[in-house]
C-alpha cells in the first residue's frame, strides 16, 4: 500500500530545498534579472505553495516523489500552456472592468433624480455604456413593479396622492412619467386618455416606435392611469419652476 503522507513528505522537502536555493540565487541577481524573470519567480512561488496544499492526486504524487527537482519540471511544463494562463489573465482584466462598470451604474441610478438612459442597447454598448443602459431599464421596471402593486390599494382607500408622492420619492418623477407614457402611448386610440395627456406622452421615445427600449406593459385602469399622470405632470411643472427661481 502507497503512504501518501511519506510521498508528500519526499516532495516537500525536495521542493522547499529547491525553492530555498531558487530564492538564494535570486538574491544574487541584479534588478534588471529580477524584472525579466518576474512572470517565472511568480510561477515558481504559486507552484511551490501548491506543493505544500497537499492537494495532489496519488499519479501525480508518485510521479512528482521521483523527481529531484518538483517546481523547475511543473514550470517548464505550465510553459506549454503560457497563453491559457494569459488568457485566464485577460478574462480576469476585463471581468474587473466589467463588474466596475456594472456597480458605477447601480449606483448611479440608486438616486431618484437620475435621468433614464436614453440610448438604444447597441448604442449603449458601442459607446461602452451596457450596464447604464441595462441599470436604467432594470429600474423602470422596479418602478412599474411599484406602481402595479400599489396603485390600486392606494386608489381604493383614498390615498392616491400618498401613493404618488411615495413612488416619486423612490424612482423620480421624470422616470413615473416615461413609464407611464410609454403605456399610455400605445394606446392614444383609447379615449379615457385626455388630450393634454395624450399630447405630452409626445415628448418620449418608446420602443414600439424606434426600438430603443423593451416595451413596458400594464393592466391598470386606463382611467386611474391618466389621473396618476395628469399629477405627475403637475409635480413636473412644480419641479420646473423650482429649478428656475434656485438659479
Amino acid at each position: 500500500m502507497i503512504h501518501t503522507d511519506e510521498l508528500y513528505r519526499k516532495i516537500y522537502e525536495n521542493a522547499e530545498k529547491e525553492y530555498t536555493e531558487y530564492i538564494t540565487e535570486l538574491k544574487e541577481k541584479d534588478a534588471e534579472y529580477l524584472i525579466d524573470h518576474a512572470y517565472e519567480i511568480a510561477a515558481m512561488y504559486d507552484i511551490f505553495e501548491i506543493f505544500k496544499s497537499e492537494c495532489l492526486s496519488l499519479p501525480a504524487l508518485t510521479e512528482y516523489a521521483k523527481i529531484e527537482h518538483p517546481l523547475r519540471s511543473a514550470y517548464t511544463y505550465t510553459l506549454k500552456f503560457d497563453d491559457s494562463r494569459m488568457e485566464e489573465l485577460k478574462d480576469f482584466i476585463l471581468k474587473f472592468g466589467e463588474e466596475t462598470s456594472e456597480r458605477k451604474a447601480n449606483r448611479f441610478y440608486q438616486n431618484p433624480d437620475s435621468p433614464r438612459y436614453n440610448k438604444s442597447f447597441g448604442k449603449a454598448a458601442g459607446n461602452g455604456e451596457k450596464y447604464f443602459f441595462i441599470a436604467s431599464y432594470n429600474r423602470d421596471m422596479m418602478c412599474m413593479e411599484y406602481f402595479e402593486s400599489n396603485i390600486s390599494t392606494a386608489n381604493h382607500s383614498g390615498k392616491t396622492d400618498d401613493f404618488i408622492k411615495s413612488w416619486v420619492s423612490k424612482f423620480g418623477v421624470g422616470r413615473c412619467k416615461s413609464i407611464l407614457a410609454q403605456v399610455i402611448n400605445d394606446a392614444l386610440y383609447d379615449g379615457r386618455y385626455e388630450k393634454e395627456v395624450k399630447a405630452d406622452v409626445g415628448k418620449y421615445r418608446f420602443g414600439s416606435k424606434d426600438k430603443e427600449y423593451p416595451l413596458i406593459r400594464t393592466n391598470e385602469h386606463p382611467g386611474l392611469i391618466n389621473i396618476v399622470y395628469k399629477e405627475l405632470m403637475k409635480m413636473e411643472r412644480e419641479k420646473t419652476r423650482k429649478n428656475e427661481q434656485e438659479r
